[in-house]
């Protein structure tokens, strides 16, 4: 069938529609995507509807003019695709689908709630093995530098901490660095803040 609509053009508007669409695949890749085929007939159906409103008043030449339609067609076809493709980013598609055509297929919540349980169980066994490493190099401390620790681990300012200790902000700070050198010992540096 498109072999002969082909018959419907001259050479040179078939030559003008394929160095078009030619240059406009290698430039875009979302009509790449589109068979080449399926573009020419596009492109020259609307060539076909269109050139009987050449007039030449405007001293461009039927090739010129042909060009010109060709190239708004064509930036048509890529807004179209590239909306097409943004179409199906925003797809909805409901939890209790299944994921494959079998009737005993999971659906994709029964899928993401595997996935977030595994995901916190991975997070409470590391929360759980910080924690852990955090109280065996705890053991290494002074009973000062515990207290301090755990006034940190609190959330109180180092201020807070000087007036409850009666000690020197300078002290403190000291002993929050040799408390820091004990953990980084322990393997628990990076976790320091």
């Amino acid at each position: 069938m498109r072999l002969d609509f082909y018959d419907l053009f001259e050479n040179w508007e078939i030559a003008i529609a394929k160095k078009l669409v030619t240059n406009h695949i290698q430039n875009w890749k979302c009509l790449r995507l589109v068979d080449y085929e399926d573009i020419m007939w596009e492109c020259l159906s609307h060539w076909h509807m269109v050139k009987g409103t050449y007039s030449g008043e405007k001293n461009a030449s039927r090739q010129t003019y042909m060009g010109r339609i060709l190239r708004n067609k064509l930036q048509d076809i890529i807004r179209r695709q590239n909306t097409d493709k943004r179409k199906i980013w925003h797809q909805t598609v409901p939890l209790e689908e299944e994921i494959e055509d079998d009737e005993n297929s999971p659906t994709l919540l029964s899928q993401l709630d595997a996935e977030l349980a595994k995901e916190t169980y991975r997070d409470s066994c590391t929360s759980l093995d910080l924690h852990i490493g955090f109280e065996v190099a705890k053991r290494d401390l002074n009973s000062k530098q515990q207290h301090i620790c755990d006034l940190l681990q609190n959330d109180h300012s180092i201020s807070h901490i000087s007036k409850i200790l009666a000690t020197p902000r300078s002290t403190i700070y000291d002993e929050i660095e040799r408390i820091r050198k004990i953990f980084e010992s322990a393997g628990l540096g990076d976790y320091l803040k």
